[in-house]
């Protein structure tokens, strides 16, 4: 299969986008003279700015009662004659029906199989990374192969300039804290973050605590507990900040979230800690990264997803972070 005008409709968390990567960077090396458009949710477009692989970013959202309907017409003036889904969803699948593309590839999920013209049988292995999902169905669909399956991101120089506001008075590689989450579940303990900063601090290694604007107040109270960290969502910290610090980061210590994958796409250390998710879902390879599991001894047939009784985050003990980040963290 060839294409032209290639639209690939990108996944919605910025965690899943950047774990999309590897398939963007091989549909460029396929199609070198395609136009390809990359079509994202808010924030995903801040994301990819800087790579090189989309010659189009545009925000879409597929939300409302209408929501499927509405983003149509601007699909549809992107002219794609091919059109890749990456989400799963019966509604994104919805969005693209009537955008005339000649060709609708996605995976046979959620009863929207109907909706593509190449439904692409899932996976049968579970659990399989992210990276691995979205390879397969575009090895699958295009006859190519996806070898190389890094995730990557490229700082541009705004966000650069953002990062030298942001880290103002900062000695160089410090260490990053992220300790939000949009699951609860998936949260260490404020305390234990602070731990860490101070000890980190006590060594005379700078520390900057990082988060999104819901997690205001978690970010302070650390900071609070930490006298000598720096809080970057007081300093006004956005998505594109967030890039420039972190590729300047000595380590990023973090729950599984979003800027676990920004860190890694730009070889940043990341210590990660997991608990009732299985980091299986999301492997990154050729990383520099040490996982920190709750449950550390489940048997390969078992998911820490089903057992979140057995995979609360309080079982990482902080003697064990700092071991962690004092193993991969760039010297100052």
């Amino acid at each position: 299969m060839t294409a032209d005008r290639l639209l690939i409709v990108l996944p919605t968390w910025v965690g899943d986008s950047v774990m999309a990567t590897p398939v963007l960077r091989a549909l460029r090396s396929a199609f070198p003279n395609a136009h390809i458009t990359a079509a994202v949710r808010h924030g995903v477009d801040t994301l990819l700015a800087g790579c090189p692989w989309c010659d189009d970013i545009f925000r879409v959202t597929f939300r409302g009662t209408l929501g499927p309907f509405s983003e149509t017409a601007a699909i549809r003036a992107r002219r794609p004659d091919t059109i890749v889904l990456l989400p799963n969803s019966l509604r994104s699948a919805l969005g693209i029906r009537f955008a005339g593309a000649a060709r609708r590839i996605g995976y046979a999920r959620d009863r929207r199989g109907f909706l593509l013209t190449h439904a692409i049988a899932p996976p049968s292995q579970k659990p399989i990374s992210a990276v691995d999902y979205y390879a397969q169905l575009v090895e699958t669909a295009f006859d190519i192969r996806v070898t190389d399956r890094r995730v990557e991101l490229l700082v541009t120089p705004e966000e650069a300039r953002k990062a030298d506001a942001l880290l103002a008075e900062v000695s160089a590689f410090p260490l990053v804290l992220n300790p939000g989450a949009n699951n609860p579940s998936k949260r260490w303990k404020s305390e234990n973050f602070a731990a860490v900063a101070r000890r980190f601090l006590k060594q005379g290694r700078s520390v900057v605590v990082s988060g999104g604007p819901k997690e205001r107040e978690l970010v302070a109270e650390i900071v609070q507990r930490a006298p000598g960290a720096i809080d970057l969502i007081a300093r006004g910290i956005d998505l594109g900040g967030l890039k420039g610090v972190l590729a300047r980061a000595a380590c990023l210590l973090t729950n599984d979230t979003g800027p676990r994958h920004i860190a890694a796409a730009l070889r940043t250390p990341v210590v990660t800690l997991f608990g009732p998710t299985d980091h299986r879902w999301t492997t990154l390879v050729d990383v520099q990264e040490r996982l920190l599991l709750a449950e550390p001894f489940l048997t390969p047939d078992t998911f820490a997803d089903r057992h979140p009784q057995s995979c609360v985050m309080d079982r990482i003990a902080v003697g064990d972070a700092i071991e962690a980040i004092s193993s991969i963290a760039r010297a100052n």
